[in-house]
């Protein structure tokens, strides 16, 4: 019995001292300033969880970071009480690091600002802006900067991982286009990274996996004029060729030998070979390209649509939709996503998720 009663006071003394950590991390987040969510939240699922990762996790809190500082403040609070803090911009991490057991998930997706500075073609974003809403603002300047076709994906987690999108091959990589990061480190401390302050940290960052050095808070990034035409097509099969048939063609065709002007993507068993294309004989030239491909003259039923615009925000919607184009506004609510869906397009915000007050 007195084994039993030992045992018990034991064990009540360490939930006492557990219960006394929480509550000293949160008191410590609470004095932030951020919003915070636990999992008493009503919306605890969709902030945890975040926008889409494939396994379900379960932190201790989630804290929605609107600047800087409060992403020091936060760090500071998670190292002081022994918590590995997590960040998060938009929330697609297949491998779900975005959000792990155990920790303090700062989402930055408030830190969403921008400045262009038409004069330089560079721009100053806050890097849990949205790839969607990067592009919308670049292109009421006539600029773009190159990313993937994923509007709702936080720029902070795409440079994280390179950053391929559909016009790579003539633009680069996003990391190719970033000139400066400012980035908080272990300690709270705030660090101005580029090619000659912290290079090797700079390095690192541009496609080193997302936090694994610290949290990137905003990056100066290069931006490029928009093309004076640029053309979307998508190629289907009715019968899609075989796997061994299509490999063939498509090596015997020499892909990397292609101008730098076209980007194709192909996923097997959509049926569809989708790309865009910045050459100044627009359709003409995409036509031509694809017919010297041979990828016509494999399986059955093939059909060739296109659609050319000045504007490469108008063709990255066409392509988005599928080929669908049912107007401009209407087009262009594939920029208009959370948080903070902005409203100068004239359509309605969409709703929000993952606001709760504690």
């Amino acid at each position: 019995m007195g084994y039993l009663l030992l045992i018990i006071f034991v064990l009540a003394i360490k939930n006492t001292n557990c219960l006394e950590a929480e509550e000293d991390f949160r008191n410590c987040l609470s004095q932030t300033g951020a919003d915070l969510s636990y999992p008493s939240n009503r919306t605890w699922w969709y902030d945890s969880q975040g926008y889409s990762i494939p396994t379900v996790r379960n932190p201790l809190a989630v804290a929605y970071a609107c600047s800087t500082s409060q992403v020091q403040q936060l760090i500071q609070c998670a190292v002081k009480n022994s918590v590995k803090p997590v960040p998060r911009s938009g929330g697609h991490s297949y491998e779900a690091f975005s959000s792990l057991d155990g920790t303090l998930v700062v989402d930055i997706s408030r830190i969403n600002w921008i400045d262009i500075d038409t004069e330089s073609h560079t721009t100053h974003v806050g890097a849990g802006i949205r790839l969607g809403k990067l592009s919308y603002e670049l292109s009421k300047y006539n600029f773009a900067f190159p990313t993937g076709n994923n509007m709702t994906i936080g720029l902070g987690g795409h440079l994280a991982v390179g950053g391929f999108g559909e016009y790579a091959r003539f633009y680069g990589l996003s990391i190719d286009n970033v000139l400066q990061l400012e980035f908080v480190d272990w300690q709270g401390k705030v660090l101005i990274a580029n090619s000659q302050n912290y290079s090797d940290l700079f390095w690192a960052l541009k496609g080193g996996g997302g936090g694994s050095y610290g949290i990137v808070t905003a990056a100066k990034l290069n931006v490029f004029p928009f093309p004076n035409i640029s053309t979307a097509f998508i190629l289907s099969w009715d019968t899609f060729p075989s796997t061994a048939e299509f490999i063939k063609t498509w090596y015997s065709w020499k892909p990397w030998d292609l101008p730098d002007e076209i980007s194709i993507e192909i996923i097997m068993g959509t049926n569809l070979m989708t790309g865009i294309y910045i050459g100044q004989d627009g359709q003409e030239g995409v036509t031509r390209i694809i017919d010297a491909s041979g990828m016509t003259r494999i399986g059955n039923g093939t059909s060739l649509r296109q659609f050319s615009s000045t504007n490469l925000l108008e063709v990255r919607a066409w392509l988005y939709k599928g080929g669908e184009r049912s107007g401009t506004d209407e087009d262009y609510q594939i920029y208009n996503v959370p948080p903070f869906a902005f409203d100068s397009i004239g359509v309605s915000p969409l709703p929000e998720i993952g606001r709760a007050h504690v």
